[in-house]
């Protein structure tokens, strides 16, 4: 069951959520090491992942990818269906 939160969460803010963790998990950073590579603060970055962030500006989007090592698109397509095992989390 999915709670309030999650189903007033924008869609795109939702693939921009889960991609930032899948994303982060892959790279095996912290939120602390995300935000040293890419200057947006741990702060943003936790309530992005949480979803508690009611928007996300281009700048925070351009620097969040490029620390991940993708292109912004990505961050708003859905997950790829390879598995991230427990460990990378």
């Amino acid at each position: 069951m999915q709670n309030a939160n999650s189903l007033a969460r924008a869609p795109a803010l939702e693939l921009i959520r889960v991609n930032l963790i899948v994303g982060r998990a892959r790279a095996r950073l912290s939120q602390e090491d995300l935000a040293e590579r890419s200057a947006v603060g741990r702060a943003t970055i936790s309530r992005i992942e949480r979803g508690a962030a009611a928007d996300v500006g281009i700048d925070t989007l351009e620097r969040l990818a490029g620390a991940l090592g993708v292109g912004i698109a990505e961050l708003f397509l859905p997950p790829s269906a390879t598995r991230v095992d427990d460990d990378e989390l």
